[in-house]
């Protein structure tokens, strides 16, 4: 095998290691990017959830308090 032919074939095997790990860090972008996504979603659900059973609670609480006014 020639030299220049060594040369290439050394620039061809840098080339296509670069290009994997380039497509490897993409591809674990992406799936960070889905994980905040879907993290991000989870709590935004959360926070439903929680003004749901705050607006159950202050029911309650008024149908106690209404409940206290009649009795007197």
């Amino acid at each position: 095998m020639s030299i220049e032919a060594q040369i290439v074939a050394k620039e061809l095997k840098s080339c296509d290691s670069h290009a994997q790990h380039e497509h490897e860090l993409k591809q674990q972008m992406l799936v960070h990017e889905h994980e905040r996504s879907m993290a991000s979603e989870k709590a935004r659900l959360l926070e439903l959830e929680l003004r749901l059973e705050e607006t159950k609670l202050h029911r309650l609480e008024a149908q106690v308090q209404a409940g206290e006014a009649g009795e007197k």
